[in-house]
């Protein structure tokens, strides 16, 4: 069966995390395609917890790899290692010299459906293949301009700025380009979204646009519907999303943190994991009297087997 590359880049804090996002995706893609699947870490994720989480891979594994890969760091000035988490995924071309190419997922994602057709498409010139952020939406796209470092506004066009939360990644092309150099260089200058606003600029031009099933967040059909008036998506993309979605993506409201549209799925794998117990007492200790109420909703639902 074919193998597919997935890279995925996390902290101490998020490994539990990503134990409920790789049980998604085993599940889904039974039968249909495994993976090589490289988790790009930090210094603090011991040999330990690599442990408990390849235990947790097993036992949902049957012909998939896991790879633990510590990251390196070769962005220079402090300022930008303050966050240097949302970066890790600019190190894959250096930390995977022998791979063409590679899916890139954040941790707060839930898998719907297998990647094998995501990653079967042709990359011919491309450099990175992602869908459209909320950005391109006029008022916040005109915030977003006027944070950018300046002369860099020239490197945007509004309609074609891609999220980076899920992306096809072309290494090969990326290496050969130098982009890593660029990265760097880059990483010193102080851009509101960081690593998305550097994947923008030096891939301009080289960016396929996927379809919006790739990566949706479902709670976020309002901006959708704004970026469906401006003509920068489409009616029959966002219904397609909705009804056979690939990537449900919680940018912005992650599912232990806040209970919206299609949290439960997440929590459904969350209750396969030896940590939800965990998961519900820190959701439940720093959340809202509604909120609570929301989680209790859904957890009764989910034990019944009721699908919103």
């Amino acid at each position: 069966m074919q193998k597919v590359n997935i890279a995925f880049c996390f902290d101490k804090n998020l490994w539990k995390h990503f134990c409920v996002e790789i049980i998604s995706l085993l599940n889904v893609s039974k039968n249909k395609c495994d993976y090589d699947i490289y988790a790009i870490i930090s210094n603090d994720i011991t040999k330990d917890i690599q442990e408990e989480i390849r235990k947790i891979f097993d036992k949902y594994n049957i012909n998939s790899t896991l790879t633990f890969i510590p990251i390196t760091n070769d962005f220079k000035k402090s300022k930008t290692n303050k966050e240097k988490g949302f970066y890790f995924r600019l190190h894959l071309p250096q930390l995977l010299p022998n791979i063409d190419k590679i899916i890139y997922a954040d941790i707060d994602i839930i898998f719907n459906k297998d990647l094998k057709d995501f990653y079967n498409q042709d990359m011919k010139d491309y450099i990175l293949f992602g869908v459209k952020d909320g950005l391109n939406i006029t008022r916040p796209w005109k915030k977003h301009m006027a944070r950018i470092p300046k002369n860099y506004n020239t490197y945007f066009t509004k309609g074609d700025y891609i999220n980076s939360g899920v992306l096809l990644m072309n290494l090969k092309a990326m290496r050969k380009l130098n982009l890593y150099k660029e990265f760097c260089d880059l990483m010193e200058l102080s851009f509101p979204h960081r690593d998305q606003d550097i994947l923008n600029i030096t891939c301009k031009n080289h960016i396929k646009i996927l379809p919006l099933k790739y990566n949706f967040t479902p709670r976020s059909t309002h901006k959708y519907k704004k970026l469906i008036k401006e003509k920068y998506m489409t009616n029959i993309e966002l219904k397609e999303a909705k009804s056979s979605a690939i990537i449900y993506h919680f940018i912005n409201h992650n599912p232990w943190n806040k209970i919206t549209k299609k949290a439960n799925l997440w929590w459904q794998y969350a209750h396969l994991t030896p940590y939800y117990e965990d998961f519900k007492k820190n959701f439940l200790n720093k959340t809202s009297p509604l909120q609570k109420m929301k989680f209790f909703i859904m957890e009764y639902k989910n034990k019944r087997g009721i699908n919103d």
